[in-house]
């Protein structure tokens, strides 16, 4: 490279070096990984927190706490467990307090007004059993009073050490952890599973952190902050699989390191990182398969990407079901790969002839098996199937009523196993007959590693609820695990669909990419100083990124409008009616929501055309980007900007492409090799400006308005300051 002495510290980084990671990368990712985890893991949470459990049982349990002189209680700090009800504290002279316990305020220090003056204080469940963590009492000045159990040691007050200055969310629950990072608590305990509107995997998860450091702040936060930092070496390795330059993987991992919303979707204990975790593990591999020389790379070793793109598909639906969406765009991606390569082995033939009798046309088997499935379940039962299904006969029964599973495992295994046997028989056969009968086996493999893994991986990560179950079945075998995990899909869906709940920090999906209004997770105040934890998108990251991915999509349409060919130009006209559609439907629409049909018209347009181009990269960060964000369009439920996540990594992707195209492109030009850097340098500082709002550190009222009004970014502190 003619002007590498020019800037000789980068020189290394913008020397192409390859897909495959080199020395220089190891060090970069080292050091990438090095400060984020400091970033991330600091702060994140409190390991001194009371894990002790004190129950209380109604009318038969009393603790007396003795307090050593008689002393003024004016308020207390109450760390409950999961529990709800009232706990009486009663002094000596019988005057009382009561504290109404609520899930709502479980595993946080929760303020409650005492005004009792007394020695020793009583304390029993009025209303119902309690299970407390901890209390703390204070007197009119806010000094902690000791105080000690009189008889045994029931667990309420023997962790006073774990009391902080004063509760936040450093040292207690805040926003959707009440559900999640509970329910991974109830998995550990084998309790009843309060939350059951996501498949429970995520919440498996976050318990490996609780079993490791406890049921802390930071014990129910470690693992996302974890998946957090896994993120950036997977992202690294997929920009350099794209670049196949240290400098642009650089950028497009730093971009995502100094993104505000990848930074607190991380360290709350919430589901949505596993599985934008997992999507973007489903998209490198397989962006691997598509990228391989199929041509000279043994058939089995193109199954490998495919098997794990397949192994991360089971994981992320097990997480969230955002899973489909992304996997929607995979189906597209593996089929147009299969569809261009199945071209290419039929125009390269050259001779040799095609014989029916050689092809396995048994590989489509399974799918003829499937569409006669479908079409008979929808043939059969009334109009509203679902509630007919629920309310009349067990999900078990009707499935293995049609055989479903039976027949359609019996017909992928007839496919695989005719395939060996083809193959076999094709050994003295042509080239071109084997490489025929090879690109026809991926679709029965397909079966495999996209229906049948992904079922059964599904299907374990419910296990959590057929062991609950089994606690009140001494029976419970197999088709009662299927029944469970049926009813979950129904509830789940049911929930979803039908959910009309409201919420200040709802969002509309187009306003995401602008970033108009936060997700408000936490806030506090003092007297010149507030604490707050929102979760939104860097502005530098996202505008610069979507006008990327914009400017890319125009320039591919361009393009093949002046390709000479006709499939390329079909399909660019088809993306410009796609968008056309959707204007049209969108002006139309009185309560600004697309009419389902109109919105699939577009789609359809916009994912053959897609299917049409050869363009690896373009086609795969489009779809990535269509898959993710556009089916939040028919979405009617309340949704939120957090929403957006799973789309950040591809329109980072997109953006720093397009930059990489203007550079590589205009070599002579030194200043546009400075374009990606400076966009960096800006990401960088915005996250810093508004790192107080985004991470709970406490900052001065001034400042916080500053952010609020001054700043770029939409509403973070939501009229606070």
């Amino acid at each position: 490279m003619k002007n590498r002495q020019q800037l000789p510290l980068l020189a290394p980084l913008e020397k192409e070096s390859g897909r495959k990671l080199n020395k220089l990368d190891y060090l970069v990712l080292l050091v990438l990984i090095v400060v984020y985890s400091a970033m991330t893991f600091v702060n994140l949470g409190t390991t001194n927190f009371p894990t002790s459990v004190c129950q209380i049982e109604t009318q038969t349990t009393e603790i007396t706490l003795d307090f050593g002189s008689q002393v003024n209680i004016a308020k207390a700090w109450f760390n409950i467990n999961i529990c709800e009800g009232d706990l009486t504290l009663t002094a000596d002279d019988g005057s009382t307090a009561v504290y109404t316990a609520d899930n709502g305020n479980m595993f946080r220090w929760h303020t409650g007004t005492i005004g009792l003056t007394t020695r020793t204080l009583k304390l029993t469940a009025s209303s119902a059993d309690l299970v407390l963590n901890e209390i703390a009492f204070f007197d009119n000045e806010g000094l902690l009073l000791p105080v000690t159990e009189v008889g045994s040691n029931s667990g309420v007050v023997d962790e006073q050490d774990t009391i902080p200055e004063s509760p936040s969310y450093f040292n207690g629950m805040y926003f959707d952890e009440l559900y999640h990072a509970r329910t991974a608590y109830e998995n550990i305990n084998n309790m009843y599973i309060f939350e059951w509107t996501h498949p429970p995997l995520g919440k498996l998860i976050i318990s490996i952190g609780i079993r490791i450091f406890g049921m802390t702040p930071f014990g129910w936060r470690f693992m996302g902050a974890l998946f957090g930092v896994l993120m950036l070496p997977i992202l690294y390795l997929f920009a350099k699989r794209i670049f196949k330059r240290s400098d642009f993987a650089l950028i497009v991992t730093g971009l995502l390191m100094f993104d505000c919303m990848h930074f607190t979707q991380t360290r709350i204990a919430t589901i949505d990182t596993y599985g934008v975790f997992f999507i973007i593990l489903m998209y490198f591999f397989m962006y691997e398969y598509m990228t391989m020389d199929h041509e000279n790379t043994p058939f089995w070793r193109t199954l490998v990407p495919l098997g794990l793109c397949g192994l991360s598909f089971g994981l992320g639906i097990s997480s969230k079901w955002i899973g489909f969406y992304a996997a929607a765009g995979l189906a597209v991606l593996l089929f147009s790969t299969w569809a261009w390569r199945l071209i290419d082995i039929i125009k390269g033939r050259g001779e040799d002839k095609f014989k029916w009798t050689r092809i396995n046309w048994l590989a489509y088997l399974p799918i003829i098996v499937t569409v006669v499935m479908v079409l008979r379940s929808l043939a059969s039962g009334p109009a509203n199937y679902s509630e007919y299904l629920y309310n009349h006969i067990t999900w078990y029964d009707k499935l293995m009523n049609w055989n479903t599973v039976y027949i359609f495992s019996a017909s992928v295994v007839i496919a695989v196993v005719s395939g060996v046997i083809v193959h076999l028989k094709n050994r003295n056969a042509s080239k071109y007959m084997q490489k025929l009968n090879q690109q026809i086996m991926v679709i029965p493999w397909c079966c495999i590693l996209f229906v049948l893994i992904p079922a059964v991986i599904y299907f374990i990560s419910f296990f959590p609820y057929f062991r609950y179950d089994a606690l009140s079945n001494a029976s419970y075998g197999f088709k009662d695990a299927v029944n469970t995990m049926w009813k979950k899909q129904y509830d789940m869906y049911r929930y979803h669909s039908e959910l009309k709940a409201t919420h200040s920090s709802s969002t509309i999906w187009y306003e995401w990419p602008v970033t108009t209004k936060s997700t408000w997770f936490y806030f506090s105040s003092g007297s010149n100083t507030v604490s707050n934890i929102a979760t939104t998108g860097n502005v530098f990251v996202w505008w610069a990124g979507i006008v990327g991915f914009f400017c890319l999509l125009v320039e591919s349409i361009v393009n093949d409008i002046k390709n000479s060919n006709l499939y390329l130009k079909i399909g660019s006209g088809m993306v410009m009616a796609s968008f056309v559609v959707f204007l049209i439907a969108y002006t139309q629409s009185a309560d600004g929501k697309v009419p389902g049909w109109l919105f699939a018209v577009m789609i359809g347009l916009t994912v053959l055309a897609l299917a049409m181009t050869r363009e690896v990269t373009i086609k795969m960060l489009a779809v990535a980007f269509i898959a993710n964000y556009l089916p939040w369009v028919l979405v009617s439920r309340c949704v939120f900007i957090y929403h957006f996540f799973a789309t950040v990594p591809f329109i980072i992707l997109a953006g720093v492409y397009w930059i990489y195209l203007i550079e590589t492109r205009n070599p002579k030009k030194e200043w546009y090799r400075w374009i990606k850097w400076i966009w960096l340098a800006l990401a960088i500082i915005f996250f810093l400006l508004v790192f107080p709002a985004i991470s709970g550190i406490p900052t001065s009222r001034g400042y916080a308005n500053f952010i609020e009004h001054y700043l770029p970014g939409g509403i973070l502190y939501h009229g606070n300051v």
